[in-house]
Parts: C-alpha cells; structure tokens; sequence
C-alpha cells in the first residue's frame, strides 16, 4: 500500500469522525467524545507516515528536552598575499575584541607556527575552542578557521550565526586569492545512548530492531553530507548549504 493512499486513508478517517461527533450533537444536543478516542491511533499513523509531521513534532520535542550536542563548524579558504602568524594572531585578537570576547587566561592556550589555539569565553558566558590554522602552500597561504562548542540543541542555530559572524569579521582583514574556493564545514555529534540523531530508520521484521552500524553518505549539489550514528558531517562551498542542514536535521531517529 502506497504512502500517498494510507495518509489518504488516515484524513478521511479523521474527517468521518470529526463529522459524525458534529453531526451527533447539532441533531440531539448532546455531545458524545468517545467516538474522539478513536482519532488517537489514527494520529498515531499519520506521524508515522508523514515525514513533515515526524520531523515537526521531533524539533518541538527536542527544543523542550535540552539535548547537548558537540558542534564543530570550520571554514577555509586561500589567501593570495603572504602573510605571517603573528599578522594572522593580531587580526584574531583584534576581532576578539570587537566582538566582546575574551581569550580564558585560567586555561593554557597554544601558539605555534602554524597553529593558534584559543580558549575563548563570550559576553553570553558560554565557553568554547578556536583553533586557527596558517599553511604555507607554494604561493597561496591557507587560512582554516575551527570552533568547537558544547551547546543545547535548541542553540545550534543561534550558535551557528556567531560562528559565521566571527568567520566574517577575521576573514575580511584578508584577501581571498581567486584561485581558491571558500569552504564551510560542521559536525554536530552526540554520545547518548539511544539518541541517534539524523536519521529516520524504517524497516520491517519480527522481533526489535537493533542498528550496530548506520552510514549514509549523500550530495545536493554542492553540499555532501555524511550521516552515521550520534554524528552529522556536512560540507559545501556555499554557507547557505549549511544554514539549511543547522536549521533542519531532527535530532531524533525512528526505528520501526
């Protein structure tokens, strides 16, 4: 039986019994809700088929559970002129500051020669990693900027925006050769038990079902994504691929 013909199926079940409650009550006066119980089961089914309502009802869900989630968004790209680390170090504090945040003097940071590590707190309070990468490559300087952060999933979003503020405001104190693409990348992962994040898992036989191993790679265009248990990984050379996968992946996954 088709998807289409079931949730056919599912809203005329709800419109017959809607109707004959109605019609119940304009012909006696008297409202009877029993029949009403019936509709528990059939919106039972109509989450389980419609994938819009399943991933609806899993975002409202997640958003009041407060579920953390490791969020690790980078972004790259080439610079035409050269440049040196301590040029690359003092753009950074530079832009720390502008935005109000503060290196953690309490924790030890790291500064090599093609590396900066940053423990960094915001005006908000929240805490979090930065490491900023400087690769020499023959004429091109390659700049990779990566933050990881311990947030709410309710706040990925949110926490995604401030990245890609933070990205911009350093990324625009340098040139962007034009023999190089920018890229944006981000992982959302999670380590608890029985919260597999981004897939929707339907299959049929007897007895539970029990994933041990879950791997799905896809591309759209420019955007690949790489799905497996607790951990989503998605790249692309433009950021609005990644604004949709931040906003839209349910944390939540289905296993029938």
């Amino acid at each position: 039986m088709s998807k289409i013909f079931k949730v056919l199926l599912i809203l005329v079940s709800i419109i017959w019994t809607i109707w004959s409650v109605a019609n119940a009550f304009l012909n006696s006066g008297v409202m009877n809700l029993l029949p009403l119980a019936s509709l528990i089961p059939v919106f039972a089914a109509l989450y389980s088929e419609v994938d819009w309502i399943y991933i609806q009802v899993n975002k409202v869900r997640s958003y009041f559970s407060a579920k953390t989630v490791s969020f690790t968004p980078k972004f790259q790209y080439a610079v035409g002129d050269e440049i040196s680390v301590v040029q690359v170090k003092k753009n950074l504090d530079e832009t720390l500051i502008s935005l109000g945040q503060k290196v953690n003097t309490k924790r030890q940071q790291k500064y090599s020669e093609g590396l900066i590590h940053y423990d960094i707190v915001t005006e908000s309070g929240l805490s979090y990693d930065l490491d900023l990468t400087v690769l020499d490559q023959e004429e091109l300087t390659l700049l990779i900027l990566k933050v990881h952060y311990q947030v709410s999933y309710r706040d990925v979003n949110k926490t995604w925006k401030e990245f890609c503020g933070l990205q911009e405001a350093l990324f625009d104190n340098f040139a962007r050769s034009s023999e190089s693409k920018p890229r944006y990348d981000v992982t959302i992962q999670t380590n608890i038990k029985n919260f597999n994040p981004f897939y929707r898992l339907t299959i049929r036989r007897l007895g539970k079902a029990e994933v041990k191993n879950f791997l799905l790679r896809f591309t759209d265009n420019q955007l690949t994504v790489t799905t497996s248990q607790h951990k989503i990984y998605a790249s692309s050379d433009m950021r609005s691929d990644i604004d949709k996968v931040v906003k839209d992946y349910v944390p939540l996954s289905k296993i029938l």
